[in-house]
């Protein structure tokens, strides 16, 4: 600047010179500094005009205009700059912001394209589960009905269109009260009532006999179970129906023979192979003078002579061999030693698979029968009586083929009345005409060779009905020595509907949604469906009577018969290899994911396991992608937690410094600003750590220890005996305790968040008083902390658990998270946490840790099956 004005005292006009007063104000506009700017552009006029006076003599007039317009022309673009200046810094700013703005939407998008793509994940297996449930309940073998709580038929399947004879459009939005009948439909809403209030899985009406209305009028005798569930509509009752007539006839008729043996005159004794009494009929004590309880499980030679033992010996043989001894003359004792004579008949008891277990013995006093003749014929009508009674068809014919026997039963199975039957070849009446040959020289070699292959055996055939119908029969021929010739007596029964049954449960198998494989105590496989054939990529052929271990993997086989061995001594219903991951083998050697469940089945042929099998290879990499995700946002989750517990705690740090300095020179009000901050940090930092110990309760891995209940108890109190201090709180805890299967750090925390709660919560200026006890309830085990505090209003006794709800407002420190980490950890343990009121005042928090708890071994032998 001095050499500028140097130059401008020495020329005369100055005016080119100004222009470099012009460039140094231009130069300085471009600095940030305003008020430096403002000085060096007054300087630089000031200089200017100073010039003037001491440049050299010219004109003065032009001097002074042209320096008027230089200094003004240098002030406007002065102006002119620092405004541009201004508008290009706030354009900067705009546009910083711009481009923050544009990288928080993108982040936004993203996010809501994954939300989107989650719940449509959500909403399609939410409609295939809903697919899945409408199979199952449209294939069960008995009638399902879903109810609402009015009352309104929401659902109903196949089965309930048979039982009760209406159409499907018929029921769909009735009331449920159209198939009770009329005596009981007038109490029937206040029962469903009364259900909706407390639902309950259970069978309704347990004791009583229930019926359901047919749309002929017709009743029905009906088993019923309840099961309620939770909808999107709200709660609904899922109701099974069982047609018990066919059962309730087959008791009645158990219950008549029962009483026609036990009102028998005969002496009816049912002993096992080594001769032990296992029954005995008041005929028996009649005969013998021994009351039941007298020789029931002792040996029956008490009633034999010593000079009969080894006929006893020899009739005992034939029975193990199978066969039959009829009417054999014998003598027995009585109680007082007195020899009877009596016709006796042995018998082998068989079980289902043909093996003799035991021995029915039927003697008769014939002392009587040879005193008086009109005994005999008595005896003879019983007898009759009993045959007219009996449930089977029983024909009796003659060594020719002839019918000879016809009873009640023979006249309703067949169509025919005994005058029709009796003396017609049995052959031409109800064995069809492609057996009738083989009938005819069955008889002719047995009259020859006294043998007979489907003699004494029970065996499924055909049979022909009066008009030509053929239907399934049940045959036992027992062949009878008479007087002159043998006679043939046939035990047939109707087995049609039985037939119609198994017809049922092979087309349920077949059209079962899942693989279906049914197996032997030998691990043949004797049944499977055709999803078997799709899962798997075998032919039905090539499975059949071949060991399920060709549908494990190699891997597993070696252990698998042993399992299934194990299986076997011990069915029930149950899933295969509970909390593992199960694979079947493919055809093509490819392992597929399953899910099994295996369902022990009781038949004539002995024990079978019916594994049900689904392939769960969609719902696994669902799992994996769920997995994913959650893994993600734990991630997001301990971020935010630690970059927000970053401010907080400055929050806390310099608020306590304020505090600190100035607490003394701020007023009561500031102060009071200043607590609220503090208690608002300090309570966001607990609130964060009770999320993060929420999260991982949720993750935490099964129970690992056996602890008794003492030492959870004794770590709990430790953490708390400040505040027990500070509280005077009385804690007591009960002496023993039993152990459980928990993880000792959540089960820990659990009993302290309980105590703690029970804590805060008491009435004001009063010392809590708090119990620690053991609990024990139908198997499950756990323990309860009762206080005498405020309690809880019933709205409260299940939202409590819920993350941050809370029963009071703040005036109790806390953040809603402590009860919500104890159901969680309660759930780790497949265990329950509830509260109930306590008598005489206050509140009872209970925890469970399960229902049964295993030791390390019997988990290992567990986890092999």
């Amino acid at each position: 600047m001095g050499t500028i004005f140097a130059i401008d005292i020495l020329t005369p006009l100055g005016v080119a010179i100004s222009v470099l007063y012009f460039v140094v104000i231009l130069i300085v506009s471009f600095s940030r500094k305003s008020k430096e700017l403002f000085f060096i552009a007054c300087f630089s006029t000031l200089l200017c005009f100073t010039g003037y006076f001491l440049s050299p003599d010219g004109d003065v007039w032009k001097a002074i205009v042209n320096r008027m317009i230089a200094i003004g022309g240098l002030w406007c673009l002065f102006f002119l700059n620092i405004k541009l200046f201004r508008s290009l810094h706030k354009s900067r700013k705009i546009n910083k912001k711009l481009k923050a703005q544009k990288h928080f939407l993108e982040v936004s998008k993203r996010s809501m394209v994954s939300l989107l793509e989650d719940a449509d994940i959500a909403r399609l297996e939410a409609l295939q589960a809903e697919k899945h449930f409408e199979q199952i309940i449209e294939s069960a073998p008995n009638a399902m009905i879903m109810v609402n709580a009015e009352g309104k038929i929401t659902l109903v399947n196949k089965m309930t269109e048979t039982l009760f004879h209406y159409r499907r459009d018929e029921l769909l939005n009735q009331s449920l009260e159209l198939l009770v009948p009329s005596r009981f439909r007038k109490k029937h809403p206040e029962h469903r009532g009364r259900f909706f209030k407390k639902p309950a899985t259970r069978a309704m009406g347990a004791g009583r006999a229930l019926f359901g209305l047919r749309k002929d009028g017709v009743e029905l005798p009906v088993e019923i179970g309840l099961n309620p569930m939770e909808t999107d509509e709200g709660p609904m009752v899922l109701t099974s129906i069982v047609d018990i007539s066919d059962r309730l006839r087959f008791e009645k008729a158990n219950a008549h023979l029962a009483a026609i043996v036990e009102s028998s005159d005969d002496a009816i004794i049912g002993k096992d192979l080594q001769g032990n009494v296992l029954s005995w009929n008041l005929g028996a004590e009649r005969l013998f003078g021994f009351r039941a309880e007298e020789v029931v499980g002792k040996n029956v030679a008490v009633i034999i002579p010593e000079n009969r033992k080894k006929e006893d010996q020899i009739f005992l043989e034939k029975i193990k061999k199978g066969e039959a001894v009829e009417r054999v003359e014998t003598v027995r004792k009585n109680i007082g030693g007195a020899h009877i004579d009596i016709s006796l008949t042995l018998s082998p008891i068989k079980n289902k698979i043909g093996e003799v277990v035991g021995i029915s013995s039927i003697g008769r006093d014939i002392t009587r029968r040879k005193r008086n003749q009109d005994a005999l014929k008595r005896s003879e009508e019983r007898t009759r009586l009993m045959i007219d009674c009996a449930l089977d068809a029983i024909v009796v014919i003659d060594h020719a083929g002839l019918v000879v026997g016809w009873n009640p039963q023979a006249e309703a199975t067949f169509g025919y009345r005994p005058d029709e039957a009796i003396g017609q070849p049995m052959s031409e009446l109800i064995v069809p005409p492609e057996f009738r040959e083989g009938h005819r020289k069955g008889i002719e070699h047995f009259l020859k060779t006294g043998e007979g292959p489907i003699l004494n055996k029970r065996l499924e055939l055909s049979a022909l009905r009066k008009g030509g119908q053929i239907f399934p029969i049940e045959l036992a021929i027992v062949p009878i020595l008479t007087e002159n010739n043998y006679e043939f007596c046939a035990f047939i029964r109707d087995i049609t509907e039985r037939k119609k049954a198994e017809e049922r449960f092979r087309m349920a198998i077949e059209s079962a949604p899942n693989a279906m494989v049914m197996v032997n105590e030998a691990g043949k496989i004797v049944l499977v469906n055709k999803m078997t054939e799709s899962l798997f990529g075998y032919r039905r052929d090539a499975l059949l009577d071949q060991s399920i271990e060709i549908l494990v993997p190699q891997k597993f086989k070696g252990k698998h018969p042993a399992s299934r061995t194990r299986f076997f001594k011990a069915p029930k219903t149950r899933s295969m290899g509970a909390g593992r991951d199960l694979f079947g083998l493919r055809k093509d050697g490819k392992e597929v994911p399953v899910e099994i469940g295996l369902n022990p089945v009781e038949t004539d042929e002995g024990m079978f396991v019916l594994a049900s099998i689904v392939d769960i290879t969609e719902r696994k990499q669902s799992e994996d992608l769920i997995k994913s995700k959650n893994t993600e946002l734990e991630t997001l989750l301990s971020i935010i937690a630690h970059d927000l517990k970053e401010p907080i705690r400055s929050m806390e740090y310099f608020a306590k410094r304020v505090h600190d300095t100035l607490g003394n020179r701020l007023e009561t009000k500031e102060q009071d600003y200043l607590t609220r901050i503090s208690n608002a940090a300090v309570r966001l930092r607990r609130l964060i750590d009770d999320i993060l110990d929420l999260s991982s309760a949720r993750r935490a891995v099964k129970p690992a220890e056996h602890l008794g209940g003492k030492v959870l108890i004794d770590e709990a109190l430790s953490r708390l005996e400040g505040r027990i201090m500070e509280t005077g709180a009385q804690v007591r805890v009960v002496d023993t305790f039993p152990s459980y299967w928990v993880d000792r750090i959540w089960a820990t925390q659990a009993i302290y968040n309980l105590i703690a709660n029970a804590i805060k919560f008491t009435h004001k200026g009063q010392h809590p008083e708090i119990e620690v006890a053991p609990f024990e309830s139908e198997g499950e085990l756990g323990l309860a902390v009762r206080d005498r505090g405020i309690g809880l209003d019933s709205e409260y006794r299940t939202k409590i658990f819920g993350l941050f709800q809370r029963a009071v407002g703040r005036e109790v420190e806390g953040t809603g998270a402590g009860l919500a980490i104890v159901r969680e950890v309660a759930a780790l343990h497949n265990g329950r946490a509830w509260v109930q009121p306590r008598a005489g005042g206050g509140s009872e928090f209970i925890i469970t840790f399960g229902t049964h708890h295993l030791m390390k071994g019997e988990q290992d032998e567990s986890a092999d099956q």
